[in-house]
């Protein structure tokens, strides 16, 4: 069944429905797919694959309290812009990556406005109605590129009206022709929880669109147990391999979860189970990011 995106309604947990806005179409995903150099993680990553179980956390939402001394600020998502909110994020993640390896980067945050309407122009579905794709966004930032807020001039973080613009009428073509020079070297489908952990103890940015639900208040060790239906997309930042978890990063504000934090997780974070964390990604939208030109191993000599 096609999951569609509806502004309005509130389900178990007080969550509107426009705080969503993903779109599950398996056959546009497909056509994407079709069109990647790598489409799937798992077979173009075997060695990140066969190495994974010799490293343990996976702690990327670390990277930028590491730099700049306290966790990157939440996004605040007012309509149904949550697909290139995850990918925006994990883009930001991109840079803070590749300035932990020692490039010289100023690090600047990506827009998801731009992510947003290129998913949607790529997908043929202009609208003022809201939602978009995964696989479009995976299609965009490698294919199109990526902006930085800074370059289009982005609106606050709490604000989607120049997104929902741009997903009516398209990106403008200046911005198109800008963001040539930042492509995302590879976009890879992850469709297992074995695939999701060798991306993130890689310390590599995985975005994932699934249907799952969860409730909004954190246990004593900032873990959230699954509840209810959400057509969403949110960035997974973090694995904890002593409880065999996985961190997922919101798109609505700072404490959404609320309750209490563990392992320094950022307050907009909350940690799901690995059997859920599976099933999410076999709904088979979801993605890891690369700047690299191969999945190769990669010696990073710092630790988090």
């Amino acid at each position: 069944m096609e999951l569609q995106f509806f502004a309005s309604g509130v389900d178990s947990e007080g969550i509107n429905s426009y705080n969503f806005g993903w779109q599950d179409k398996p056959e546009e995903v497909k056509k994407v797919l079709s069109t990647l150099e790598d489409p799937f993680f798992a077979q173009s990553a075997r060695d990140l694959m066969n190495s994974a179980d010799d490293k343990k956390d996976g702690l990327l939402y670390l990277a930028h309290k590491k730099i700049f001394g306290k966790h990157l600020i939440a996004q605040q998502q007012p309509a149904g812009t949550c697909v290139s909110r995850g990918w925006s994020r994990a883009c930001d993640y991109l840079q803070l990556r590749k300035m932990l390896k020692g490039a010289p980067l100023e690090f600047k945050m990506v827009s998801h406005s731009f992510i947003y309407g290129g998913s949607r122009q790529i997908g043929g579905d202009l609208s003022w109605s809201d939602g978009s794709v995964g696989a479009w966004a995976a299609k965009c930032v490698s294919n199109w590129g990526i902006c930085t807020r800074e370059e289009i001039g982005d609106v606050p973080q709490g604000n989607d009206d120049l997104a929902r613009e741009w997903g009516a009428k398209g990106v403008p073509q200046k911005f198109r022709d800008l963001a040539k020079d930042n492509l995302v070297k590879k976009v890879s489908m992850v469709r297992t929880a074995e695939e999701a952990k060798a991306a993130l103890v890689n310390l590599m940015p995985v975005s994932v669109c699934s249907n799952q639900g969860f409730v909004t208040t954190r246990d004593s060790k900032g873990f959230c147990r699954p509840s209810g239906s959400w057509a969403h997309c949110m960035f997974w930042s973090g694995y904890d391999d002593e409880l065999r978890r996985f961190l997922v990063e919101q798109s609505w504000g700072q404490m959404m979860p609320s309750g209490p934090l563990y392992k320094d997780q950022p307050d907009n974070s909350f940690w799901i189970d690995w059997d859920v964390a599976d099933n999410m990604l076999r709904q088979e939208d979801s993605f890891v990011l690369s700047d690299m030109d191969a999945w190769i191993k990669e010696k990073i000599d710092w630790f988090i």
